[in-house]
């Protein structure tokens, strides 16, 4: 019985379409998290350049509250589509609205910044990390050597 459950739920959420459009989003959000909810669940199904246009729609048109989490998620959806002005964007909107960055938000921004080859952006955000661990070093590093850095990727290498 639980795998025939387990089935047909996974059939569910592998069919789920998002079928809200942007004139109505304002309407049918009610609280902020069914905003974060609704934002991480597009980057959930890969449904990146969705979730970036309701992450921009709701920006324009709601106030509300974007959890750490789902910064992260938006920032994964720039990686991924390698949109740097979108994710400084993200970045721009994580740093005026006084949201705290950890370590883990602070590691999706150095990927991000490093796969789409703004190595200077990667840098600084590198430099204010107060802690930095292995994933830390190894985005800086990889988005280095990926853009033709490898003596500045070696280098890092070594402070390690």
């Amino acid at each position: 019985m639980i795998n025939t459950l387990r089935s047909r739920l996974q059939y569910t959420v592998n069919n789920l379409k998002p079928v809200i459009q942007s004139t109505f989003l304002p309407i049918h959000f009610k609280t902020e998290q069914s905003i974060n909810d609704y934002i991480s669940s597009l980057c959930k199904q890969n449904l990146f350049k969705q979730a970036l246009d309701a992450f921009d729609f709701l920006q324009k048109h709601a106030s509300f509250y974007v959890k750490p989490s789902t910064y992260a998620r938006l920032i994964s959806a720039c990686s991924f589509l390698r949109s740097v002005d979108q994710g400084r964007k993200i970045h721009n909107h994580i740093l005026i609205h006084s949201c705290q960055p950890d370590m883990i938000l602070q590691n999706h921004l150095l990927n991000m910044y490093g796969k789409c080859g703004a190595l200077k952006d990667a840098q600084r955000v590198f430099d204010e990390m107060p802690k930095r661990n292995v994933v830390s070093w190894t985005s800086v590093i990889a988005g280095y050597s990926q853009h033709g850095q490898e003596i500045d990727a070696i280098k890092l290498y070594f402070l390690m």
